[in-house]
């Protein structure tokens, strides 16, 4: 039996990376149907006889109608899912929704926050998103079992002292320490995961292997200079002094390249305020090493 594992799809009706409206006038992200469509790609490709989503699947409690049909719609067929909270929809009771409730799907498992259930094979060991990580600890002592424990959330110290594995969403970070997996993000969310890889991991027999999903290539820029290419999205962060914007022909950066963001923080200019004449002038002669003499004499001068 293969198994996938991912987490943190963040499917949201507004990405940073570009949006467009559909025929009804509504906003429609093209990023959100992009991960849909990709994810699956990544399913038909490998075939797993169950799937599970590791927490944050959508980035709210309540997710626009049209993108819960969209997801279930082309998912739901081609596996079965299991999905934990996390914490961007913890507060909801997804999936029990009008796209479900039409489609009649039955494949779906859902693990609420602070719930923990295990299947088998292997087994696994699901746990809804909490942040009571001692209580959690605790649950697993008491399970008395070997497995894999899929959850949501920080690596804890503690988790190295059980004899479990386990792979948790909620970093968009990949790496592993000791029996700790952080799965990673499935797709960029932000330009703080410019650096980083997505991916998953598929299970088979026990035996873990971590694939990685090839994304977007960011790259954030802090000089007004021509982008390189191969690229999909280019940031200019910027930090310049208000007059220095004007050499700056935004216009030109932003036809460049086919999406580019402008991230600009106008530095604050000291102004001097003359609050007492007489400190002025001391700290001018100060600056200018001369004396309140020298600075008499010159004033007789001007005066002729």
């Amino acid at each position: 039996m293969l198994d996938l594992i991912c987490a943190d799809l963040h499917l949201k009706e507004k990405d940073q990376f570009g949006s467009l409206i559909n025929f009804q006038g509504e906003r429609v992200d093209k990023r959100t149907l992009y991960k849909i469509f990709r994810f699956k790609q990544i399913i038909k490709k490998y075939k797993p006889n169950r799937t599970f989503i590791c927490g944050d699947l959508f980035d709210s409690p309540k997710p626009p109608e049209w993108i819960r049909a969209t997801f279930f719609n082309e998912i739901a067929p081609l596996t079965d899912l299991y999905i934990l909270t996390g914490n961007h929809d913890a507060k909801g009771k997804y999936p029990i929704g009008t796209s479900e409730s039409l489609m009649k799907l039955k494949n779906i498992t859902v693990v609420p926050c602070n719930n923990i259930i295990t299947i088998s094979p292997n087994p696994y060991i699901l746990c809804g998103y909490t942040r009571d990580y001692i209580g959690l600890i605790k649950k697993l002592k008491e399970l008395d079992t070997k497995g894999i424990v899929l959850g949501h959330g920080d690596h804890q110290k503690e988790f190295a002292e059980l004899p479990l594995t386990f792979l948790f969403g909620h970093t968009h970070s990949h790496f592993v320490k000791g029996n700790f997996h952080s799965i990673g993000s499935l797709f960029k969310d932000s330009w703080a995961e410019e650096n980083e890889k997505c991916g998953f991991y598929l299970c088979e027999d026990n035996k873990l292997a971590w694939v990685e999903n090839p994304d977007l290539k960011l790259l954030t820029l802090t000089e007004p200079v021509e982008p390189p290419e191969g690229y999909h999205a280019i940031r200019y962060k910027l930090n310049m002094k208000a007059n220095d914007l004007k050499s700056i022909d935004t216009e030109k950066l932003s036809s460049s390249h086919k999406k580019v963001f402008l991230d600009i923080d106008i530095q604050e200019e000291k102004v001097m305020k003359f609050v007492d004449v007489k400190d002025t002038i001391r700290t001018f002669l100060k600056e200018q090493g001369l004396t309140q003499e020298q600075f008499d004499f010159g004033k007789q001068l001007l005066r002729g």
